[in-house]
């Protein structure tokens, strides 16, 4: 199966991509990708499995966050891959 299907979602950097990137087995990126997960399956209720994909590349911005954020000028946005049954 591959993921065929993109939704973008407006992150922290610092509280959701740095610790998925820094220890992606932790609790903390548990959390996230749990939280990650709910957000998905609320807008494509059908998700099988879904990927995370981040640009590193893209510049940090100011703008409104939809996962948990407490800094409001490193949002950036991760694209999160997934297949639907």
């Amino acid at each position: 199966m591959d993921a065929n299907q993109l939704l973008r979602v407006n992150v922290s950097k610092t509280n959701v991509v740095d610790p998925l990137a820094d220890d992606p087995s932790g609790a903390l990126a548990e959390n996230i990708m749990t939280v990650l997960e709910q957000r998905l399956e609320k807008l494509h209720p059908d998700v099988a499995y879904f990927e995370v994909d981040y640009d590193p590349s893209q510049e940090t911005f100011t703008a409104f966050c939809e996962v948990f954020d407490e800094a409001y000028t490193d949002i950036v946005v991760i694209n999160l891959w997934f297949y639907e049954l």
